[in-house]
């Protein structure tokens, strides 16, 4: 029989499971001296995280085409007898196979080489895709051979399927990935055309990552995200000391540690809104609904009564429950928003890159102009109209700020959720712990990393250096070990942990900064309230006093651009 007539390829429908001993009989042969098979299986978890199923998608013409392909280029490769190849479609549950092959030869040389080259192709250039479903979620799985021979795909009538390829892919990670677009012939034709800081298009395609099109990310995305920043900060804090002093009575130094209090929590639970925003909800959605607490809880405060009891009871419990939630949108959105700007930007494009440095810096500013506003314009309305005009005017820039950012949507680019990173920060010490008494392998290449395949697609590959070796006994797998969570971790896990130790030093420096910077909305403002407050004709409010800080700094920051 010819070796055409041998070659079995099948794409099944959904629900329909592989019969393996199907295709190891029909490539069985009296004349087959070996039979190597492969199967793909599901897994119970990823890194950390249960696994329940896996979908796949693919576009059958086209993949059957290119399995055809595959196999033909096999053939003239090694001596085969018979191949078959199997894959499924649909949802396919833990510990089923969702992608088979078997092929048959006289040598076992042959049939574990073809073997191997089948699979390999399989995920380089068939397009198949594949959906990962969580516990928690679900995400498209990037495929990085596919994108290898993204170029190669388009070149002529089904050419590039099961051929070898030399071709290296430049900028091949983009914000928004790569769009596969298919003809009628079946033909895919790669489009890569990048926006701002090089996403390229996806367009309406659901089986990608990022599903993202023309005019997505980039600067024009981050302008929704200047918007908010400047109007969310109009109304936070702007004048609270005195408010706690002249409306609630409070004394100074109560007055004075309300407000520290108040603006510590709000900056420590930012790290609780980035949680959120990396692992449960995307930036955007962490922005929203915390952002719905922050607007609404600005009308919660109690009405000044004018007497020492204004703060007791009912109008006590409303007036700190009220600052407590306001803590809470305030975090939420601190910890959430600079991110989702950062996310429009290839970190891996030159331009992307230089773009991303040049977000933050436009972002302080856009903080930094609201913050003066609020402490020139919302302070004088307050001070001379009434107190409840100043916080109606941070309520409703505060909601205009979120309807921009919602509108914005169309135009985000959007990171897959992945594990919590406080988790994979905690699993690197309990680990380094466990195996301090270990000796640091010679070579960092006996130390324990994922291939890009298997890794999550919301975690990007860092590279090792050689500081702070002791961290590295997290990544020493031991002969005969199963890696696990909290049992052995990869070298970029360890190596993210490098870079928070790295930026120690850079956060201590900011301590006494900021103690500076609270006792100049706090202590200064006080003494300011006892003095003259006439420039010349003009009646300066204490409560400003913090601008002086803010505009030398809106005069710095695009100098330092």
């Amino acid at each position: 029989m010819a070796c055409e007539e041998k070659t079995l390829v099948e794409i099944l429908e959904e629900h329909n499971p592989i019969d393996l001993a199907k295709y190891i009989n029909y490539v069985s042969a009296p004349q087959a001296g070996a039979i190597a098979t492969f199967s793909g299986t599901t897994r119970d978890s990823f890194d950390g995280k249960t696994v329940l199923e896996l979908r796949y998608e693919a576009y059958v013409p086209m993949a059957v085409r290119c399995l055809k392909s595959i196999c033909s280029s096999a053939r003239s490769s090694w001596n085969l007898h018979s191949i078959a190849v199997s894959h499924r479609l649909g949802p396919v549950p833990v510990g089923e196979t969702s992608v088979f092959i078997a092929i048959s030869s006289v040598h076992r040389i042959d049939a574990l080489a073809a073997c191997k080259y089948v699979i390999d192709e399989i995920k380089a250039s068939v397009p198949i895709w594949k959906k990962e479903v969580y516990a928690n979620g679900e995400i498209w799985k990037e495929n990085s051979e596919f994108l290898e021979r993204r170029l190669e795909l388009g070149k002529n009538d089904g050419g590039s399927c099961g051929k070898a390829s030399e071709f290296k892919a430049q900028d091949r990670k983009g914000c928004c990935g790569a769009k596969v677009k298919v003809n009628e012939e079946g033909v895919a034709n790669i489009r890569t055309d990048h926006v701002g800081s090089s996403e390229a298009e996806y367009g309406e395609d659901p089986k990608r990552l990022h599903p993202r099109g023309k005019g997505k990310g980039g600067l024009l995305a981050c302008m929704f995200v200047f918007v908010l920043g400047t109007l969310e900060n109009i109304g936070f804090v702007a004048n609270m000391v005195l408010y706690f002093k002249i409306v609630m009575h409070f004394d100074p130094s109560a007055s004075s540690n309300t407000l520290t209090n108040f603006m510590g929590s709000v900056w420590l639970l930012s790290l609780l809104g980035g949680l959120i925003s990396d692992t449960f909800l995307n930036r955007l959605q962490t922005c929203l609904t915390f952002g719905t607490l922050e607007a609404l809880l600005h009308c919660l405060h109690p009405d000044p009564c004018g007497k020492s009891s204004c703060v007791k009871g009912v109008k006590a419990a409303m007036f700190y429950a009220s600052l407590c939630l306001l803590v809470v949108g305030s975090s939420g959105v601190k910890g959430s928003l600079p991110a989702l700007g950062a996310d429009q930007f290839d970190r891996n494009d030159q331009k992307g890159e230089k773009l991303l440095a040049s977000y933050f810096n436009w972002y302080l500013l856009s903080t930094t102009i609201g913050s003066m506003v609020g402490v020139t314009v919302v302070v004088w309305v307050s001070m001379n109209r009434d107190w409840y005009w100043g916080f109606l005017i941070g309520t409703v820039t505060a909601v205009v700020g979120f309807i921009f950012l919602a509108i914005g949507n169309p135009f985000y680019c959007f990171q897959p959720l992945g594990s919590s990173p406080i988790v994979k920060i905690a699993q690197v010490i309990v680990v380094a712990i466990r195996n301090r008494r270990l000796s640091i392998p010679t070579s960092p290449d006996e130390l324990y990393e994922i291939d890009d395949e298997d890794r999550d697609p919301s975690e990007e590959k860092v590279p090792y250096t050689s500081q702070f070796r002791s961290l590295d006994k997290a990544a020493i797998l031991l002969e005969g070990m199963t890696p696990k969570p909290w049992k052995a971790c990869t070298v970029t896990q360890v190596e993210e942990v490098k870079i928070l130790t790295r930026m120690l030093p850079i956060v201590g420096s900011t301590i006494i900064l900021n103690t500076c910077m609270a006792q100049l909305q706090t202590f200064s403002v006080h003494q300011g309230y006892f003095m003259d407050p006439y420039i010349c004709s003009f009646k300066f409010p204490t409560s400003s006093i913090p601008v002086i800080p803010l505009f030398f700094m809106s005069l710095l920051i695009p100098i330092y651009e």
